[in-house]
């Protein structure tokens, strides 16, 4: 288990690809879109140390390949760590020892029309003022997420399209699992309500005061 921060990280899109094509490893950043060049199967890995030494390591078989059955209605997940999938409710538990990070590839029939994801529907990364349209990543690309754990989970939503053309929509729900907060009742709702107003504010990826009062409000918060 992580005790610490993290020094470093390696992500390996391809075992066999990962000596040859330095495209394929993926080192810095909180965030990354891959598209694969051709169906087949990929072996993804990610390995993280923090500044203890301490290191996590997890490997999955991605498989693109036509006609695959779908585990989650119309579309087929793969994610590091693993998704878990009950009564057509999808949830991702993630941890310090992964950087409290999601890999994910969401498989989908582009022939019948959009489908996108929103990673936190209750943020808008796009500053277009709506929270919940954002297209963060497509779907069919393998794209990295690190979340800010927090007290309560975050949910994204699957947007895509059915048979019949129309645009519909499924929620992930995102659980953190060494967020430690011993909250009373009362603190409880001043938390919730600090969150939220963080929620109103720019990317942390923006620079200047907002940026720096952002911060602020979340180490406060946390």
């Amino acid at each position: 288990m992580s005790l610490g921060s993290i020094t470093s990280k390696n992500i390996c899109l391809d075992f066999k690809t990962c000596k040859t094509d330095p495209s394929f490893t993926i080192t810095t950043g909180d965030a990354f879109a891959f598209t694969y060049p051709d169906y087949g199967k990929y072996i993804i890995s990610m390995d993280v140390t923090d500044i203890y030494a301490n290191m996590a390591n997890k490997k999955r078989a991605l498989n693109l390949m036509t006609g695959e059955t779908n585990n989650a209605g119309d579309f087929h997940i793969l994610s590091i760590p693993k998704v878990s999938i009950t009564s057509g409710a999808i949830d991702f538990f993630v941890g310090k020892n992964l950087n409290n990070s999601l890999l994910l590839y969401i498989k989908y029939d582009d022939s019948r029309g959009t489908c996108y994801v929103d990673t936190d529907i209750a943020f808008d990364s796009d500053g277009d003022g709506i929270k919940d349209n954002d297209k963060d990543f497509l779907c069919n690309t393998l794209y990295l997420k690190t979340y800010e754990p927090k007290y309560e989970s975050v949910i994204g939503r699957i947007y895509y399209t059915k048979p019949d053309a129309t645009l519909i929509s499924k929620d992930i729900t995102v659980s953190f699992l060494d967020f430690q907060a011993n909250l009373d009742p009362q603190m409880t709702i001043v938390y919730k309500e600090v969150n939220d107003f963080i929620n109103t504010m720019e990317d942390t990826n923006t620079t200047g005061t907002m940026s720096d009062f952002r911060t602020l409000m979340v180490e406060l918060r946390d």
